[in-house]
């Protein structure tokens, strides 16, 4: 028996909805009959296609139109199963979905309708080339697929927001990458897509990711939720704040807190902020808002703390951060915060019991903490007097950060403490090395070597801080009290606090000089001292002069005067002598020819 023919308007459906090679009305505004092979009419070699899913699709349309609907039905769910493209596959499941109730299978038409409309809810339809009954069952599918779509979406964002929360970002992107392909424009999937870029530290997506949520109330039926654009805008003053840019930043957050008053992070934002733009006051103002508002965060109570110290209310931030090491113990800049609050209210033992906790938790340094901690433990112990316990804070901090002056010099100052000046020059030695501008190594080095009596050396760094601090009374006070010294001394070598000095004559030699030893015991020097110089000799060639202190030789303390005459002599390139005269410091180069 024949196979039935299928009405022509069935068959302009099949066309319009098959997608793939078969024209739309969308293309040519219209499509003949004559357009299709007749039933049963084998197509023509030359019009068979290559491509493997033209073929497939032209197979299904030939079965179609013979009538054998159940094999039709087989090939274009196979069609929308294999095709690559999104809305053409759709359009080969409402093709099968069409055929399945011609068959008297509804249900099966219907949950064929769901996927194809899940998948893109936006599929061309031709209402006027169906049944009643099938347009009906469109509609309802079309509805469902839509509340599907929007409860799927609502989901995996659900799910990408836990996802953030608990720090696994790259579950989190692929959630809302599938939510937004079902709600391409809903604000929420889009701010949490920026969210993570920020958490990613992508900060340029980020803000790009922000700025189109913000993008989205153009246009929108009563803009975006309050709360959400808030949150957006508090974000985006982040980044901007991460750029520097602190005056977009604070306007931002202002915009923000007009939405959102009640918004405790924002306000700790805008303190922030305010205090890079130098307004301390309206900083703390906003902090102790944020504080207000959340007591639990405790982000915002050491920032409040930082500011209450800033300002000298040390009871408050003491409290504060007492309440902040309760809740979060495990913080190691808390306690240091807390040691800082403590000694600012004069409780140093405090102090050093919290660094010493600040310590213990980071021992390796991994955070910075413990660096921090043994710094101002080793201030603290110096200012105490405890020459032992700096020394041992200090040789901690060395071992952490051997390239860091500071560890050096407070080494140096508890081994002066305790009565070790070589030792303590050494410390300040490498302190200067590690940073050679900074006058307050230059100044403890400059009295370790007064101490030492080693005057070039100390006078060499006391005006090494004045170069630097040429306002430095102190200094510039010993300083000139050494010069004033060191001239009296030059003047008048024979004597020694009304007493004369204890010398030893040397007879003129073959370098034009004679020597004589000298100890000035006022001064704390001892050396050698230029008695008399030829005119043509050596000696005078080299610059030297009668009443010249010789203080080192080749930087070491002077020989006996047999011994520098030898040395002199036979030394190719003779001796480096330090000499002092009129209480300033120069050096000499004596050679014999």
């Amino acid at each position: 028996m024949p196979s039935p023919r299928l009405p022509l308007a069935l068959v302009l459906a099949l066309v319009s909805l098959g997608g793939g090679a078969a024209l739309s009305a969308q293309d040519s505004g219209k499509i003949e009959a004559e357009d299709l092979p007749a039933a049963g009419e084998p197509i023509p070699p030359s019009a068979e296609p290559a491509d493997p899913l033209t073929a497939l699709e032209a197979q299904a349309r030939l079965e179609y139109s013979d009538g054998n609907l159940a094999r039709a039905l087989e090939l274009y769910l196979e069609l929308a199963r294999r095709h690559p493209e999104p809305s053409a596959s759709g359009g080969h499941r409402v093709t099968a979905a069409w055929l399945s109730l011609q068959l008297g299978d509804r249900q099966a038409a219907a949950s064929q309708l769901a996927d194809a409309l899940f998948g893109d809810p936006a599929l061309p339809f031709r209402a006027d080339l169906y049944s009643a009954e099938f347009v009906a069952l469109y509609q309802d599918a079309l509805a469902a697929a839509v509340e599907r779509r929007s409860r799927t979406a609502t989901e995996r964002t659900g799910f990408a927001v836990d996802a953030i929360r608990a720090g696994r970002l790259g579950e989190a992107r692929q959630a809302l990458d599938e939510a937004r392909a079902l709600a391409p424009d809903d604000p929420e999937i889009l701010y949490n897509l920026a969210l993570v870029d920020l958490r990613e530290r992508r900060a340029d997506d980020a803000l790009a990711g922000f700025e189109r949520v913000l993008a989205l109330e153009r246009g929108r039926a009563g803009g975006l939720p309050r709360t959400l654009k808030s949150q957006t805008l508090n974000n985006v003053a982040v980044l901007y704040f991460a750029r520097g840019d602190f005056e977009v930043t604070r306007d931002t957050l202002e915009a923000a807190l007009a939405l959102d008053p009640d918004d405790s992070r924002a306000w700790f934002n805008l303190g922030l902020t305010r205090q890079k733009l130098v307004d301390a006051a309206g900083g703390h103002a906003a902090l102790r808002k944020a504080r207000d508002l959340d007591r639990r965060d405790v982000d915002i109570a050491r920032a409040l703390a930082l500011s209450d110290m800033e300002r000298g209310e040390w009871v408050e931030a003491v409290a504060l951060l007492l309440e902040g090491t309760r809740q979060r113990p495990e913080d190691p800049d808390l306690w240091l915060q807390l040691g800082r609050a403590q000694r600012g209210l004069g409780n140093l033992d405090g102090a050093l019991a919290s660094w010493d906790a600040a310590f213990r938790l980071d021992p390796q340094n991994r955070l910075g903490a413990a660096a921090t901690a043994l710094l101002l433990r080793a201030g603290a112990q110096h200012e105490k007097g405890d020459g032992a316990a700096t020394v041992a804070d200090a040789q901690r901090l060395v071992d952490l950060r051997p390239q860091e002056a500071d560890g050096w010099m407070l080494l140096g100052l508890g081994r002066k403490r305790l009565g070790d000046p070589a030792g303590a020059r050494a410390a300040l030695e490498r302190a200067r090395e590690l940073a050679p501008g900074r006058a307050d190594v230059a100044q403890n080095l400059g009295a370790v070597c007064l101490e030492l009596k080693d005057l070039p050396a100390a006078e060499a760094a006391f005006r090494a801080v004045l170069a630097v601090d040429p306002d430095n009374a102190e200094v510039r006070d010993v300083l000139d009290r050494m010069v004033a010294q060191q001239q009296a001394a030059a003047a008048a070598p024979a004597t020694r606090a009304g007493r004369p000095a204890r010398r030893e004559r040397g007879d003129i030699s073959e370098l034009g000089w004679s020597l004589g030893n000298a100890d000035y015991e006022q001064l704390g020097i001892e050396g050698l001292v230029v008695e008399n110089v030829e005119s043509d000799g050596a000696a005078a060639r080299s610059g030297l002069r009668a009443g010249d202190l010789i203080l080192r030789v080749d930087n070491l303390p002077p020989p006996s005067i047999a011994s520098l005459q030898k040395r002199a002599v036979k030394q190719r390139n003779g001796v480096l002598l330090h000499v002092l005269r009129a209480g300033r410091p120069l050096q000499v180069r004596l050679r014999l020819d």
